[in-house]
């Protein structure tokens, strides 16, 4: 995606955002009636809860990297865990970046980088697989209640198909080594800005790219072997899968606290149709980090569900600033430190080899 395609959706989501402040400042009389009642020990809850996936995620990326005979310490694994869903939301690369965080971060550890790439691209596959199976559920609890109109579940099943064929298109060129080498070259072209941005400001003369420190006629050999290994994961894939349906289970079980703190109880399919609906319509919209879709989406969806407006726009606008705007600042220190140490490594290395 070129710059200005990037900045005109960028405001384009800024916009949809903005019509949802207008709607916010409408309903102001009673969102201040809302908020003065509300529990503080059920926020609490629903930060703790968001915790809870990060933790969740940290359990994932332990039992694949058991599989592959790496132990992390957990604080490693959390941080990996925090950084992936910091990246998924505010940079969309389909994983790429959270992918290449992981390959980085593990470098030091003496992880090799198919290893890290290979537990990352299940790592996300395994995610929307499980969220994927919590939609078909909400969807069909649903449509059997008549609480959904056909309209959202054409575009869940469109957004289902053309996943789930994105995803069969990769997972094939695995073992096409001419064409995995292509796409590895493709998707390692945003990180690659990344790089040179740092060695510019840690005013490198080498010229450091993504291609050049992952070594990628290296890398896309070894990445065949180690998914055609994955077969034989076992207990750590059926562990890794429990926890990434936890992951969810967290996201819920927040979304569920908010509504509590407002003091509104939601029913468990209207909580979980909200959430996943919310998501495949953030999703295909391709606005980055679906910064006004994301919001508006839950808020209509919990609104059409039977949930008040006011109480629906309160709880999404709460959740995602818990899940993706308080993190924020923390993800971006994170990420700017582990690339330059990254780079200082990698610079280090060299000039031993060199002597």
């Amino acid at each position: 995606m070129d710059h200005t395609k990037k900045l005109t959706l960028l405001l384009i989501g800024w916009g949809i955002f903005g019509v949802l402040i207008y709607f916010f400042i409408r309903e102001l009389p009673s969102i201040y009636e809302v908020l003065k009642q509300a529990k503080l020990h059920w926020l609490i809850l629903a930060i703790t809860a968001q915790l809870g996936t990060y933790w969740s995620g940290a359990l994932v990326l332990g039992n694949l990297f058991k599989f592959f005979d790496h132990r992390l310490d957990f604080k490693t694994l959390f941080k990996g865990s925090f950084m992936i869903s910091y990246l998924n939301q505010s940079l969309p690369s389909w994983g790429v970046t959270g992918i290449a965080f992981l390959i980085f971060d593990l470098k030091h550890k003496q992880v090799p980088a198919a290893k890290s790439m290979t537990v990352g691209v299940m790592f996300y596959a395994l995610s929307l697989f499980t969220f994927f199976i919590l939609l078909v559920f909400s969807l069909i609890d649903l449509f059997y209640k008549q609480q959904l109109s056909s309209l959202y579940v054409w575009a869940s099943a469109g957004a289902i198909i053309f996943v789930i064929v994105i995803s069969l298109v990769f997972v094939f060129s695995f073992f096409n080594k001419r064409k995995f080498k292509r796409i590895l070259e493709v998707i390692l072209k945003p990180v690659d800005k990344i790089l040179s941005r740092f060695s510019a400001n840690n005013d490198s003369q080498n010229g450091e790219t993504a291609r050049s420190v992952l070594k990628v006629d290296v890398l896309s050999h070894e990445l065949q072997e180690t998914f055609r290994a994955l077969p034989r994961a076992g207990k750590f894939m059926w562990a890794a899968f429990g926890f990434s349906m936890l992951i969810h289970f967290f996201d819920l079980l927040s979304i569920y606290f908010l509504f509590l703190a407002f003091n509104f109880t939601a029913p468990i399919g209207v909580l979980i149709g909200g959430f996943t609906l919310a998501s495949v319509f953030g999703f295909i919209s391709l606005i980055p980090s679906a910064i006004g879709v994301f919001e508006s989406s839950m808020s209509l969806v919990y609104a059409a569900l039977g949930m008040p407006f006011s109480i629906s726009l309160l709880v999404s606008l709460a959740f995602r600033s818990l899940a993706f705007w308080l993190p924020l600042p923390i993800g971006i220190w994170i990420y700017k430190h582990i690339f330059q140490t990254a780079l200082r490594k990698n610079k280090e290395l060299t000039s031993q080899k060199l002597n």
